[in-house]
Parts: structure tokens; sequence; C-alpha cells
């Protein structure tokens, strides 16, 4: 909002709901962790983010995962983070599965592996979604001239 006073209300009311709902949804976590990570309505507090974060994925949030992904990336966990990318890419989470497949190209946080780079970039590619032709893109560099999908 472009009302700083009706946004912080909103977001005081959503704080509120989020918090009753913490102790059994995961969502209500992920969205608690994010309104620390950015600081809406609330102190910005990155320590407090992780540990949203991390109960939410606990509970099952696949979006949890990814944040807590670039958490490590920034940090330069590159093992933890490519564990928490993957655990997202299993469930789907295309951006996540692009990061997988840029960590076997590049060999950051797990063994480079060509094929399993092609693989992932394969897998975000068919997801059709907005990181898909970057995954294409990718797959044009590595070599993957066929067009059938996989």
């Amino acid at each position: 909002f472009n009302d700083k006073a009706k946004s912080d209300k909103y977001y005081a009311k959503a704080f509120k709901s989020l918090k009753q709902q913490e102790a059994y949804s995961g969502d209500a976590c992920y969205q608690l962790g994010r309104m620390y990570n950015n600081g809406l309505g609330v102190a910005k507090d990155p320590e407090l983010a992780v540990n949203y974060f991390r109960a939410a994925s606990e509970k099952g949030n696949v979006d949890a995962y990814y944040e807590l992904g670039l958490v490590y990336q920034a940090e330069l966990e590159r093992v933890e983070a490519f564990n928490c990318f993957m655990k997202a890419a299993e469930k789907g989470h295309p951006v996540s599965m692009l990061e997988i497949a840029r960590a076997y190209e590049t060999g950051l946080g797990t063994a480079k592996n060509r094929d399993e780079a092609i693989a992932w970039y394969t897998k975000c590619e068919n997801t059709g979604s907005s990181c898909s032709a970057e995954a294409s893109l990718a797959l044009g560099r590595l070599g993957r001239t066929d067009v059938r999908k996989e």
C-alpha cells in the first residue's frame, strides 16, 4: 500500500492471525518468515525469519525449503543450500530445479555432473514456469540440441 499506516494495520492483522496458526501450519510459518525476512509489519530479523522458514519446511512447506536454500547460498553454505533446494525441487518447485541444475553444472554444493545438470534443466524447462526459458538457454549451452522433452 502507498499509505504506511493502512499497510501497518493490515500487516498487524495478518501477523496476529498467522501467529495463531504457527503451531500447526507450515504456510503460516512461511508467511511469518517472509514478514521477518523483509520487515513487513515487523522489525526485520533474519535470524527469526530463518527459524520460521525451518519450522515451515519441517511442516512440509516447499517454498520454505527454497527460502532456506537462498539463505544458505548467501552465507556460502553451498552443501546446505543444495540440500534445501533439492528438497524443494523434488516436490516440483521450478526455481529450485534451476538451482539444482546450476549446482550440478558448476559443482557448487555438489559434485559437478553434466548429465544431472541436463536432467534438472530439462525438468525445469518442462514445468512451463517463468524460469523455463532460462533452463532452455542452459540446455543449449550444455549442448542439448534435440527438442524432445524428457
